[in-house]
């Protein structure tokens, strides 16, 4: 779509990329609210603008930032080392950083995706602790538009309350213990945003710190028949099952002491053909793999790779899984009449062999899969 800024909607990822003929020029950058929340004291009506930014793209490298200067201190002398004091003498702020997707003849192509889909109005402020949900946030193309003089995005931006997420995560920080020490950073991150992740390993690195162990763990499961499947249900699960582990590890390395730990969190699911569930098997499938190759990859380091699948464990997650308690009961009973243990396996149990995996007890142990699922995928 051409215009101020030419644009390209990927439709199959649902990625929008802009290209950048021009770096080094100020622009207007603005935002607003197309649709409001009724009448109320919250103060988020339709049609309500941002605070405008002049700002201006900046090459640096390998990477395309968003700058804005400080126009509250600048000088209109005719001097240029005189200007460039001013300049230099006040903080300009950079508001974003873009991958360069490709380049040609002086311009750039980055994509935007993740700086469109955020908040980028702060309407989250005004909400509470609310997030942006990034699973029910799109590209609004119908109101998507470009023009000589300027370039228009819209976006569905869905808010999920985290006031829960937050009690969960300040939990977690007590229960995990470093060193005999309760851990002292938690970074909030969703796993498929490459963003978030550049945000949790430059964190990581600006504290001086390095990795021994990471664990790969995050991942989410629906049920839908195969014939039923559609793209964004297919995306949803491979983005944070697949895409977001492998660069959950990849981003990594370059923090990993050689020799530490890389462990994923696969299924039994890998192994069994359950129905109602094509889109998660093939996922696990994947993650299996990564174990096999990047056990290859990573061996001149000597960092070991291992994955842990476990079978039916007694999460909250396994009762999301059915509509209704009914449904959930009947659904686990199902399991555990095939389980030779008969009962479903816990947290705890998981949790003890993903340590074994991270400590020097399985120094010799590198490139396999332990099931923890009391012999369900076993007979």
């Amino acid at each position: 779509m051409d215009g101020y800024f030419p644009i390209y909607w990927e439709e199959r990822t649902g990625n929008l990329y802009l290209e950048v003929p021009r770096l080094d020029t100020d622009f207007l950058y603005t935002t607003g609210l197309a649709a409001g929340l009724g009448s109320n004291d919250i103060g988020l009506d339709r049609g309500q603008e941002g605070q405008g930014k002049i700002v201006r793209f900046e090459r640096v490298g390998p990477r395309v930032m968003l700058v804005q200067g400080n126009e509250n201190f600048r000088s209109s002398s005719g001097n240029a080392a005189e200007r460039r004091s001013v300049e230099d003498s006040f903080a300009k702020s950079i508001l974003w950083g873009f991958t360069v997707a490709a380049e040609g003849n002086g311009h750039v192509l980055v994509d935007a995706s993740d700086f469109f889909l955020r908040d980028g109005h702060g309407a989250g402020n005004a909400l509470g602790t609310y997030r942006v949900d990034r699973t029910r946030t799109a590209f609004y193309l119908p109101r998507t538009k470009n023009f000589p003089k300027n370039t228009e995005i819209e976006t569905t931006v869905t808010f999920a309350n985290e006031s829960e997420a937050r009690a969960w995560i300040a939990d977690a920080q007590k229960k995990l213990v470093v060193d005999g020490r309760p851990a002292e950073h938690v970074v909030e991150a969703y796993v498929a945003s490459l963003t978030d992740l550049d945000r949790l390993y430059a964190e990581i690195a600006r504290q001086n710190r390095k990795i021994d162990v990471v664990f790969a763990n995050a991942g989410l499961a629906q049920l839908a028949p195969f014939s039923s499947v559609d793209e964004k249900f297919y995306d949803l699960h491979f983005d944070a099952n697949v895409k977001g582990m492998f660069f959950t590890v990849q981003k990594a390395l370059p923090l990993m002491n050689d020799g530490g730990a890389i462990i994923l969190t696969g299924s039994i699911a890998d192994v069994k053909g359950f129905p109602s569930i094509t889109v998660y098997s093939a996922t696990k499938a994947a993650v299996r793999s990564f174990a096999r190759t990047w056990t290859s990859e990573l061996k001149d380091r000597h960092i070991r790779v291992n994955a842990v699948s476990p079978g039916p464990i007694a999460t909250p997650g396994l009762d999301g899984l059915a509509a209704t308690e009914e449904q959930a009961r009947q659904f686990k009973a199902g399991m555990v009449a095939n389980i030779p243990l008969r009962r479903l396996g816990a947290p705890d149990e998981v949790a003890k062999a993903v340590v074994f995996l991270a400590s020097d007890d399985s120094s010799f142990v590198n490139g396999a899969e332990i099931f923890v699922d009391g012999g369900f995928a076993q007979i």
